[in-house]
């Protein structure tokens, strides 16, 4: 299995890794301090059940339509900073074959022409990603998505529309066996036609596979100053960032220089407004590999770069690897390779 794992550290760049032929896998490594999952059915994946955009269950062919899921987020962060998902790549080592991916609002309505009823379609575009190489092969594809704000309930879709569907150049996502642990989903998904959004399931197929596609949502809640009134002062505290305040809050902000969490204020009549900023932070990515000859050239941003025999770990630090980095492809066993901040 390959795990690719793409970095975006503000909303002017992406970095969008992919895996070069041989025997390396790459993988990038980023924690966040308050990210929570708020949708995982990664682990209910079914691995006999495949879709691809078609009304064809179980197919290995890229349908004519992009299509996903809507999708209902659990606990209360609703700030998206990594979506996961897992699919089916058959293509050639040297094509440019790209996916996208999307997320909806689902404020859009249709009647469904079976059963009658009124649905909630979806609407206004909130986010899409960069288009990003496909890789060959069973992958799970985690992208870091940069803070972009979602309702609850939401459709995200992937478009490979690029690719022809003929051998060497298919995708397909996988459905998940069981309903997702984290969050829910209805058992059904949206395809969007020609003729717009439909509502589509696998009910009368084969072994009726839930109409779930496997993926993992992980979000952050806003941090926001919380004050406080403590023996006639004003308190406010805050986790990370940096206290900004202005005299609207559509006017200009301006950083409150040496503000440290807990803050107490000059007056409790203080009519400015506060908030937190997020400085973005440039996450550790290893960049697409060079070959030279027999060896492969690895190169990254920052962090420290680690190896393992297994995608599972456990992980060693590469000793003294500084980059670019070589590796001998021809002589050295199969080994997996990371960036760790």
């Amino acid at each position: 299995m390959i795990k690719l794992f793409a970095g975006v550290p503000n909303l002017a760049q992406r970095y969008l890794p992919t895996v070069v032929g041989g025997f390396l896998t790459l993988i990038t490594h980023t924690t966040s301090t308050y990210a929570e999952v708020v949708y995982d059915n990664l682990l209910t994946r079914n691995p006999n059940s495949i879709h691809d955009g078609t009304v064809n269950q179980g197919g290995q062919i890229k349908g004519p339509y992009e299509f996903g899921d809507d999708i209902t987020l659990a606990g209360k962060s609703r700030i998206v900073n990594q979506f996961v998902f897992h699919y089916f790549g058959q293509v050639a080592a040297n094509s440019v074959s790209q996916a996208t991916i999307r997320f909806y609002a689902n404020d859009n309505t249709l009647v469904d022409p079976v059963s009658g009823k009124t649905l909630k379609a979806p609407g206004t575009l909130l986010w899409q990603s960069d288009p990003f190489q496909i890789a060959h092969g069973n992958v799970e594809a985690s992208i870091m998505v940069p803070n972009i704000l979602v309702p609850d309930t939401f459709t995200f879709t992937l478009d490979a529309s690029s690719l022809t569907g003929s051998s060497g150049n298919r995708f397909a996502l996988y459905t998940s066996s069981a309903r997702a642990k984290t969050g829910s989903s209805y058992n059904d998904f949206w395809e969007k036609a020609p003729t717009g959004w439909v509502i589509s399931n696998f009910r009368g197929n084969p072994g009726s596979p839930r109409a779930d596609f496997v993926a993992k949502v992980v979000a952050e809640s806003p941090i926001l100053p919380v004050p406080q009134l403590v023996a006639g002062k004003l308190i406010l505290t805050w986790r990370g960032g940096k206290l900004e305040s202005s005299e609207g809050f559509s006017n200009v902000w301006n950083e409150v220089q040496g503000a440290v969490s807990p803050l107490e204020l000059s007056s409790v009549n203080d009519s400015r407004f506060y908030r937190v900023r997020l400085d973005p932070v440039e996450p550790p990515i290893l960049e697409t590999p060079a070959r030279r000859a027999n060896n492969a050239i690895l190169t990254w941003n920052n962090g420290k770069l680690e190896s393992s025999i297994d995608s599972s770990g456990p992980w060693i630090e590469v000793s003294n690897a500084k980059s670019p980095h070589e590796v001998d492809m021809s002589s050295a066993p199969q080994r997996f390779y990371r960036i760790r901040q």
